[in-house]
């Protein structure tokens, strides 16, 4: 089920490739601060750099289909949550990417009916993050990220100008950075770092086409391109590996683990 062949997908280096190569490095400097290196709050800044990427993704793909491969790494997820004593709820980002799957095309069609609408659809979506956070990781955030991806995708279709989809975009990097400043317990300094980065992930993800790069495969070294590939293309099976190993040693390490991988001088007192 895992680590499948895909012979479908081009030889060349896609901008799929380097989109998820480079949330994967983020993503794991995020779990690593979270469940071993706790006492450095610089990882968790980096780390939210690229989380709404995998949301911005979802809908902007075009399929919705719920993979084996997706439902078992969600569920593999609430497995290490029970041996590691964590709790059950929120499912992680694969429980938002598949809420985004099953909702994003009647909420879609429902939002895109007009400025209005779209305006209400998010108001509603920041006053139910909290609760709904307690369902899957970042709630109804995640969807309302989701429906920005699939915007940029679908703008000729959605009743919505090219200036009122820039507008909503910039509106949810916006709506996701105040989340994080206000959620996570960040210096100034490590605040601007962490808004300046989904700023800057953000402008990416609105100039984020399709595209094939056969001259960046040419240009680098072979093995960097199967590693830029191989982080790409099996994102899905990284995530999981990584996260329930993460899971499982932070528990066996118990609550003190970063002591063991770090000098007391980069602890948090």
């Amino acid at each position: 089920m895992f680590f499948r062949p895909r012979p479908e997908l081009p030889l060349n280096i896609t901008s799929y490739d380097l989109l998820k190569f480079l949330t994967i490095l983020t993503m794991v400097a995020d779990h690593l601060g979270a469940y071993i290196y706790y006492g450095e709050p610089w990882l968790r800044v980096v780390g939210r750099w690229g989380f709404m990427v995998w949301f911005f993704l979802a809908g902007y793909a075009h399929t919705r289909a719920l993979s084996k491969e997706l439902i078992a790494g969600m569920l593999i997820i609430v497995g290490m949550n029970v041996v590691a004593g964590l709790p059950l709820l929120p499912l992680s980002a694969l429980g938002s990417i598949v809420a985004i799957r099953l909702l994003i095309d009647p909420l879609a069609k429902l939002a895109f009916r007009s400025w209005e609408i779209l305006l209400y659809v998010s108001v509603i979506a920041i006053c139910a993050a909290y609760p709904t956070g307690y369902l899957f990781e970042y709630g109804s955030l995640a969807l309302l990220t989701g429906l920005f991806g699939y915007a940029l995708r679908h703008q000729d279709e959605i009743n919505l100008s090219r200036r009122g989809i820039v507008t909503f975009g910039v509106s949810v990097v916006a709506i996701l950075i105040g989340y994080e400043i206000f959620t996570m317990p960040f210096t100034i300094v490590q605040a601007i770092a962490c808004s300046a980065g989904m700023l800057l992930v953000g402008g990416a993800l609105f100039a984020f086409r399709p595209a094939q790069y056969p001259t960046l495969t040419q240009r680098l070294p072979p093995p960097l391109v199967k590693v830029i590939q191989w982080g790409g293309r099996y994102s899905l099976e990284i995530y999981v590996i990584h996260l329930a190993i993460l899971k499982v040693l932070g528990f066996i390490l118990g609550t003190k683990a970063g002591e063991l991988f770090m000098p007391t001088l980069f602890m948090d007192v």
